[in-house]
């Protein structure tokens, strides 16, 4: 269990293991590469309670180390409401809140959007070579990726298990791979 990578996708994070935005204190390269990070990421996991899925999710193996590719499918689990939203993972995506000029791919009005902050085009979900890179969209409330806040228009590397916050709504990511 030492491999870092075997860490990264296999960890889920429980909703009462997680700390608060204000004390959470690593600093976040747009790749999760920075040590900061990385300590961080070991110290949590080491907390965790042993890997389980989320009720109504669909958590399959990661790849092998290597061959790494891109997910066929992500999957979003709104921690406020428990729902599940699954979309491919092949094209670039936009979550926002309903827009008359440029729809969103991943609508949250149903969740209380303009209440939670969420802006009509927030934050965009594009892959990049064998990974799935996050953009804050310039948002007005921004978007934290595992606490951390996204800088706009800067793209960070989304992996399974993360957590997006887009204003006040949380979005645990979870990677779908096979066909």
């Amino acid at each position: 269990m030492n491999d870092e990578n075997t860490l990264n996708h296999s960890i889920v994070i429980h909703e009462k293991d997680l700390l608060p935005d204000d004390i959470q204190t690593a600093a976040m390269s747009p790749a999760h590469d920075a040590p900061a990070t990385k300590a961080l990421n070991a110290h949590a996991t080491s907390m965790l309670p042993p890997p389980t899925d989320l009720p109504g999710t669909r958590r399959l193996e990661a790849p092998p180390d290597d061959a790494q590719k891109l997910p066929a499918r992500i999957q979003f689990h709104v921690r406020e409401t428990g729902a599940l939203l699954e979309t491919s993972a092949r094209a670039p995506l936009t979550i926002g809140r309903r827009n008359t000029t440029m729809p969103v791919d991943i609508d949250l009005t149903e969740f209380n959007a303009i209440e939670m902050g969420i802006s009509r085009n927030h934050v965009r979900i594009q892959p990049a070579g064998n990974m799935l890179m996050a953009v804050d969209l310039n948002s007005i409330n921004g978007t934290t990726l595992n606490g951390v806040a996204m800088k706009a228009n800067r793209a960070y590397e989304l992996r399974d298990g993360d957590i997006l916050k887009t204003g006040r709504l949380h979005l645990r990511v979870y990677f779908i791979y096979g066909k």
